[in-house]
């Protein structure tokens, strides 16, 4: 008897580990439908994307959208399978499409992961067992917002200044500055002035807490004032964290109690 369950315990344990713990065949249908789905597309096709992901996003369920300012928006937009789920990061400017990034998923149960990547096919690359996500056209996400007239250009940038002219890691204002100003004291004023029209709103309130702090450098300061003010009426408010909660405040308020205290 006990031989009897001893054989019995372990054929039931392989063929558990055959099929995989808490293996789901109704989501890896579902998976597999989303995925086919997807890489049916061009995906240089900017109406056929954003209809796939508007899909199942009707009412802003599954979008989290950030006002970049000076009629740029950030949409991130997703859509969930069983074991994964697909997103893309959209920009906008005004309501036309700019840019975006699509990410797709991997399993975590290493037993369907050959199957998934079969289900892409060679429409995203791999890299450490990822799958890097697909660009179209983020170039325009590093150019400065249209008021900009100096002659700099993201080329012109240093390699450190160019890491913070990039709208596709939001950070907010408070936890960019820490990075910002270990760096800063490298930048020229011309390039401070470029950064100071990032689409990305963070930067630009790093670019101007420098400026606060560093006045007698620029000559052009008349400018610069109406340009803070355009800045802080764009994004009035900014994400602060206070332990484990995020909250906001005053952008203008914050950037100067910051460009008075010590970096």
């Amino acid at each position: 008897m006990i031989n009897f369950l001893s054989i019995t315990f372990l054929f039931i344990s392989l063929t558990f580990s055959l099929n995989g713990a808490g293996c789901h065949p109704s989501w890896q249908k579902k998976d597999k439908a989303l995925i086919l789905e997807l890489v049916s597309l061009e995906f240089s096709d900017v109406k056929a994307i954003t209809a796939f992901f508007d899909e199942g996003n009707s009412n802003n369920g599954g979008v989290l959208n950030e006002n970049l300012g000076f009629g740029w928006i950030k949409k991130n937009k997703v859509r969930h399978g069983g074991y994964i789920s697909l997103m893309a990061i959209i920009f906008y400017d005004q309501t036309n499409v700019v840019s975006y990034e699509i990410y797709a998923e991997l399993p975590k149960q290493k037993f369907l992961i050959k199957k998934y990547k079969k289900w892409y096919g060679n429409k995203f690359k791999e890299t450490n067992s990822h799958l890097m996500p697909y660009s179209f056209n983020t170039g325009e996400l590093f150019k400065p917002v249209a008021y900009y007239t100096g002659r700099y250009t993201y080329d012109s940038l240093s390699s450190q200044a160019k890491y913070f002219m990039t709208v596709c890691c939001l950070e907010p204002y408070q936890a960019k500055r820490v990075e910002f100003f270990q760096v800063c004291d490298q930048f020229t004023t011309e390039e401070i002035r470029l950064l100071m029209h990032s689409k990305n709103p963070s930067t630009r309130f790093c670019a101007i807490e420098y400026y606060l702090r560093n006045k007698e450098k620029f000559t052009d300061q008349e400018q610069i004032e109406a340009w803070m003010k355009k800045c802080f009426q764009q994004n009035p408010f900014t994400k602060i964290h206070e332990g484990c909660f995020a909250d906001y405040e005053s952008s203008e308020e914050t950037v100067t109690k910051f460009a008075k205290t010590s970096k």
